[in-house]
């Protein structure tokens, strides 16, 4: 499916036509629905698919089934989800990780209609802890939503080290000059079974024009109803896929929803301390669940 992908994208040019772009966009829609799919795109062109008008419904039906109206719309609220997910970056420098836009009240702090940053403690904290970066160092670009602007950080407003929460809430110096919706929380974590699935957003590996969209296979988790948490108030979620270092702040989504689940932390491809008290190590990538940081930040 990729590689059709990049052969319709990249040799045959198909989205110079309406016609041919109806193709490229359910390809990309069934791609994401895919087991370990994956796509790496340049922010603008999240920006253009996203305001793209839907491909005529025949033609999704044609490609994807009875089903792909629906796998369609699907797809294009991932897009949308895409416009709140920000660049971390040294000022005037590299980035250095991600973060996103959620409302202050999600994650218990006050006031609840509040805009702010969620990224991690090892990306941006108060004192500079290497190898994050201190506010005054640190600036967010929404780089799908408005790649030509910059705000500087104010101050962090909660943090949590690495071995609790490893998190940090970032309010911005100015407001929003392109309106951007906060990200949705979901209410409670997927259930676990073979069919249970999470999806990635991020800038991998700190490259400059990239995008990415994982898949990713829901391994375990420490919430409700079975789970034991071994950290104190900490939630952990593991999930099975190669995200890259610059992906550190990333949103985990549920994958019926887009809904954010988690707080995206640190991965491994061998060596990650299994979950819930079971032992063994695996290959996993690890997330801090919402309502644990919320429930933290509460506790300051």
């Amino acid at each position: 499916m990729s590689s059709t992908l990049r052969q319709f994208t990249k040799i045959w040019d198909l989205e110079s036509v309406e016609r041919g772009r109806g193709v490229v966009d359910a390809l990309r829609a069934r791609l994401m629905q895919l087991p370990g799919g994956e796509l790496q795109m340049h922010p603008t062109e999240v920006q253009d698919l996203q305001q793209r008008p839907a491909p005529d419904p025949a033609q999704l039906q044609a490609i994807l089934g009875k089903d792909g109206a629906q796998t369609y719309r699907w797809w294009k609220t991932g897009l949308t989800r895409a416009l709140s997910v920000a660049s971390i970056r040294q000022r005037l420098g590299t980035r250095v990780g991600t973060g996103f836009l959620i409302r202050a009240g999600e994650l218990g702090l006050e006031p609840g209609n509040s805009l702010v940053v969620l990224t991690n403690h090892h990306v941006v904290n108060q004192g500079g802890i290497a190898p994050g970066l201190r506010p005054e160092e640190s600036e967010v670009v929404f780089e799908a939503a408005d790649p030509d602007t910059s705000y500087n950080v104010e101050k962090v407003l909660w943090e949590s080290p690495p071995d609790q929460c490893d998190a940090a809430v970032l309010k911005l110096a100015t407001e929003l000059k392109t309106p951007i919706e906060p990200l949705e929380v979901a209410k409670e974590l997927p259930t676990l079974g073979e069919s249970a699935r999470v999806y990635v957003i991020g800038y991998p590996g700190g490259r400059d024009l990239s995008f990415a969209f994982q898949d990713n296979e829901l391994l375990d988790h420490e919430g409700p109803p079975n789970g034991r948490p071994q950290i104190p108030n900490v939630c952990r979620v593991h999930y099975a896929a190669p995200t890259e270092s610059g992906n550190s702040g990333s949103p985990v989504f549920n994958g019926s929803l887009w809904q954010v689940i988690a707080l995206h932390h640190k991965g491994g491809k061998i060596g990650m301390p299994r979950l819930n008290g079971t032992a063994g190590t695996y290959g996993a990538n690890e997330g801090i669940s919402i309502p644990s940081i919320a429930s933290s930040a509460k506790q300051r």
